[in-house]
């Protein structure tokens, strides 16, 4: 074990517990390190990470971009994720993008939604953004029970896949068409 003060501009020290070796930044156990499986970044008792850009020095990096409060949830754009998730923005346009780097016909990027206690569980509820024969007729799908029920397509028109069935009645599907 090192142990390291004064001048150097780290106070904490370099240690091995139990074949998990890591550096610990002042007496709050902030660390980075490994555990033998894995990289670990760990912060303090009670806190989260943060994660800045910008800045000439540790201490004007005053630009936070990312963090991981105590209790796992992570947020972007802000300081208090309310939510596992949380992207926060200020420009209209930007927030979520999900991408898939495909020029081929069928080919989707995928929402899913797994009401499950099981991470693996393959979710039987999604929004797909399908590739068309050009970028410009892409379209989305909405499927439950893993089958499409409804497609938006690039010109705007909407399309109901079993959804009626045979007992149903045009009375059960309602629109409006009065713009917003």
């Amino acid at each position: 074990k090192i142990d390291i003060s004064g001048s150097s501009g780290l106070l904490g020290q370099f240690g091995d517990d139990n074949n998990t070796y890591y550096i610990q930044v002042g007496g709050l156990r902030s660390m980075f390190g490994y555990n033998g499986e894995n990289a670990i970044i760990q912060g303090a008792i009670s806190k989260g990470i943060a994660f800045h850009t910008g800045g000439n020095t540790f201490a004007d990096s005053t630009l936070e971009r990312m963090r991981i409060d105590a209790n796992g949830n992570v947020g972007i754009g802000t300081t208090s994720p309310n939510n596992v998730a949380h992207i926060k923005t200020n420009t209209n346009g930007e927030g979520l993008t999900l991408q898939i780097n495909s020029i081929t016909e069928g080919d989707y990027s995928q929402l899913s939604f797994v009401p499950s206690t099981v991470d693996t569980a393959v979710s039987p509820i999604y929004i797909r953004g399908v590739r068309g024969s050009s970028f410009g007729t892409s379209y989305l799908t909405f499927n439950t029970n893993s089958s499409e029920r409804m497609r938006i397509t690039s010109g705007g028109r909407i399309h109901f896949y079993n959804l009626l069935g045979s007992s149903a009645t045009q009375s059960d599907v309602r629109y409006d068409t009065t713009s917003k």
